[in-house]
């Protein structure tokens, strides 16, 4: 992504976005339980719950990646 970077500290990374604003990812109720961000997050920071994923806001490291894979585009971008 062209307007934010990844800074890496302490072992975690966090992406920040031009103003500074930690740049996390959430999913809407649009999900349909596909698996496929799930099956590749690469920090695991995705769970089931319920009928849909969630992501846990602790464990993203704002990668991008599920956004990246969801069919619905169920997975946005949340400023934290």
């Amino acid at each position: 992504r062209m307007d934010s970077a990844c800074y890496f500290y302490a072992g975690t990374s966090s992406v920040l976005s031009k103003g500074g604003v930690d740049m996390k990812y959430e999913i809407s109720s649009e999900c349909v339980a596909c698996g496929r961000c799930f099956q590749n997050c690469p920090v695991g920071s995705i769970y089931p719950a319920r009928d849909q994923y969630q992501i846990d806001p602790e464990k993203c490291v704002g990668c991008g990646k599920c956004a990246s894979l969801c069919p619905l585009s169920a997975i946005s971008e949340k400023k934290t």
